[in-house]
């Protein structure tokens, strides 16, 4: 059984080279856009971190906790940078949308934390609910695309 090579950038079977003729300019852009805000989104991902612990101090836990996971959020929407199995799994494109979405759905759950810090539990519960099915979800489709 043979497993044909495919296409970084776009995740079709490609029987030559790394990347469709197509896909090539889209693909070199992307690595320098990575080259380029690497380190922007590493500090973006760790500051915040360090951010929730000195401010734990001074202000709600929760809040903090949903400011940081907001940030954190948008980082990755701004910058979907995943793990090498992941692009391996899902191509270029397919990563910076699940990337993208991940994001957007983990700065909505920040900003339910931080409503339900102000305005009560309930929301909080909520928001737990959204992370779990979102993360299972999420699983799944990496899954189901790794397994194609």
């Amino acid at each position: 059984m043979t497993v044909m090579p495919k296409c970084a950038y776009c995740n079709s079977e490609n029987h030559t080279v790394e990347t469709c003729e197509e896909c090539k300019i889209g693909y070199d852009t992307f690595k320098r856009f990575t080259k380029r805000y690497l380190y922007v989104f590493l500090t973006l991902m760790i500051v915040p971190v360090f951010v929730l612990c000195v401010s734990m101090i001074f202000v709600d836990v929760l809040i903090c906790m949903g400011l940081m996971l907001a940030i954190m959020g948008a980082t990755l929407a701004v910058f979907p940078f995943c793990t090498p199995e992941t692009f391996d799994a899902l191509g270029v494109l397919g990563t910076i949308k699940l990337a993208r979405i991940l994001g957007t759905v983990i700065v909505v759950c920040g900003l339910l934390i931080v409503c339900a810090s102000v305005f009560g539990i309930i929301l909080l519960i909520v928001a737990l609910v959204v992370i779990t099915i979102v993360s299972i979800f999420s699983i799944n489709l990496v899954k189901k695309k790794h397994i194609n």
